[in-house]
């Protein structure tokens, strides 16, 4: 191929493949079946390498190492292990595993508008993890939709872009012009709260995705207990984001806007709004590692069994949440001990 910019550092296989078939005036499908001699996918949507053939394929046709481009898919953070964590360690392989099912997005990416201004329109591969919620390098919590069309982006559908504006179909079934939103200038919201920004470059350099950093406190605890983060998810418990982020606090005045917004996509809704994995990020944080670790577990069981008793009916008798007995020890220990004592979540440990 004549016409092959180079992939950006960080950059996700999506947006580079984008990057190829604009500057190649095709569609992702005629890149694949005509220029990279692989199957032909109506539109490309999902496509990713999905062997070392088809990475042999492109890796001749645009002379991007093998390597290179395996760097630029999901798969690279959950097949050599972190380095946050040991390597061919049983117990963390598990925890790996368990990020890699949970807090993956699959059919669409977050961003951040600063930098893909500053860069051309170029998208990150760690965007597409759950666990970005913010950008260090601007301190803004991450886009996550359009918000003319309230559509995720990145899910491979419409015409190749520069990922500048929204090319999502005003209407996918007539085929109708693209929403053509600008993506670098929509509404974003300053972090506030140093520790929520600290934790986000520990976590970026956990995954292998940046430098060490010079100040604050390890993402390691987090990696070793990721179940505590999804239990914080799942119990929506506005009240546990209080102390967070005064952005985070105010979004959890109206729960419906974190858990609605995106229902109608793929993935959970959860994954899907950054203020809502960094309020969870941020507790599990603090229930792991907080000098007053044991208080704020013991408040937090109370309000997440006041909340489940709130969604009591005749309908819908009170339940504890079900854990996996098998995901039992990725929870910190003394959030699960008090957790099951509150009646919160059922202890399946020794089934």
């Amino acid at each position: 191929m004549a016409l092959v910019p180079l992939p950006v550092p960080g950059e996700s296989f999506s947006s580079w493949m984008d990057a190829v078939a604009l500057e190649n005036l095709c569609w992702r499908s005629t890149l694949l079946a005509k220029y990279w001699r692989l199957r032909a996918v109506p539109y490309a949507g999902g496509w990713e390498p999905g062997s070392s053939t088809d990475l042999a394929h492109i890796s001749i046709a645009t002379g991007i190492t093998e390597d290179d481009l395996a760097a630029m898919l999901l798969n690279r953070y959950f097949e050599a292990g972190f380095p946050a964590l040991p390597v061919n360690d049983p117990w963390t392989d598990g925890a790996r595993d368990f990020i890699g099912t949970e807090f993956r997005l699959t059919h669409h990416s977050r961003w951040c508008p600063h930098c893909i201004r500053e860069n051309g329109g170029r998208w990150m591969l760690r965007w597409r993890l759950a666990w970005s919620y913010a950008c260090p390098i601007h301190e803004v919590f991450l886009a996550f939709r359009c918000p003319s069309c309230r559509s995720p982006q990145d899910t491979r559908t419409g015409p190749p872009s520069r990922r500048l504006t929204c090319s999502i179909p005003l209407d996918a079934r007539r085929s109708t012009r693209p929403c053509g939103q600008p993506l670098t200038d929509i509404p974003v919201i300053p972090v506030t709260d140093r520790r929520l920004l600290q934790l986000q470059a520990w976590i970026d350099h956990g995954l292998g995705d940046g430098p060490r950093p010079t100040t604050g406190p390890s993402a390691q605890a987090l990696f070793a207990f990721p179940v505590t983060v999804s239990v914080a998810l799942q119990l929506r418990t506005p009240e546990m984001f209080t102390t967070a982020d005064p952005a985070i606090a105010a979004a959890t005045a109206d729960p419906s806007r974190l858990y609605n917004d995106l229902a109608k996509f793929h993935g959970s809704t959860e994954m899907a709004h950054p203020l809502l994995i960094a309020g969870a990020i941020g507790l599990a944080d603090h229930l792991t590692r907080g000098q007053d670790r044991r208080e704020a577990a013991a408040t937090f069981a109370d309000l997440a069994h006041a909340e489940l008793e709130a969604r009591t009916s005749k309908w819908s008798p009170y339940e504890p949440l079900p854990v996996p007995g098998r995901l039992t020890r990725y929870i910190y220990p003394a959030v699960f001990a008090t957790l099951v004592d509150r009646g919160v979540i059922q202890d399946s440990s020794g089934y």
